[in-house]
C-alpha cells in the first residue's frame, strides 16, 4: 500500500512562493568515490573523519563507470565529490571535486575539510 501527496511539487510550489527561503536539494555535502575496491577501505576512513567533522558524506560503492559516478553526484546536487585512487592513498591526499565549478585538486584531507566547511 502506498500513497503519494506529491512532494516535489508541492516543494516546488512552496519554493516559488518564496515559503521555503532555505531549500538544499540534497543533504549530503560530499560523495567519496573509491576509484577501485583497492581504495574502500582509505575512501571509509575519509568518510568517517568528515563525519567526524560534522559533514554529511556518502560513499559510492557501486561498481560503474566515472562519469556514471561523477553523475550520480551531479543529479543528486551533491556539491563536492572526493575521488580515492592509488597515488591518493600512497601519497595520503584526496582529490577534490567542485561540483558546481569543475575545478579538481589533489590536496591532503586536513585541507579538504576546510574547504568543504568553506573556511577557505
Amino acid at each position: 500500500v502506498g500513497v503519494s501527496i506529491g512532494l516535489t511539487r508541492l516543494f516546488f510550489q512552496l519554493k516559488e512562493a518564496n515559503l521555503l527561503t532555505s531549500f538544499q536539494p540534497s543533504l549530503v555535502k560530499c560523495l567519496v568515490i573509491p576509484l577501485s575496491n583497492n581504495e574502500l577501505p582509505t575512501a571509509i576512513t575519509i568518510a568517517n573523519t568528515l563525519r567526524n567533522s560534522n559533514i554529511i558524506t556518502d560513499i559510492y560503492y557501486q561498481d560503474k563507470k566515472m562519469a556514471q559516478k561523477i553523475k550520480f553526484a551531479d543529479r543528486s546536487c551533491i556539491p563536492y565529490v572526493i575521488l580515492i585512487g592509488e597515488d591518493e592513498v600512497k601519497n595520503n591526499t584526496v582529490t577534490l571535486k567542485d561540483m558546481q565549478n569543475g575545478t579538481q585538486h589533489t590536496i591532503p584531507i586536513s585541507e579538504c575539510l576546510k574547504i568543504i566547511k568553506g573556511e577557505r
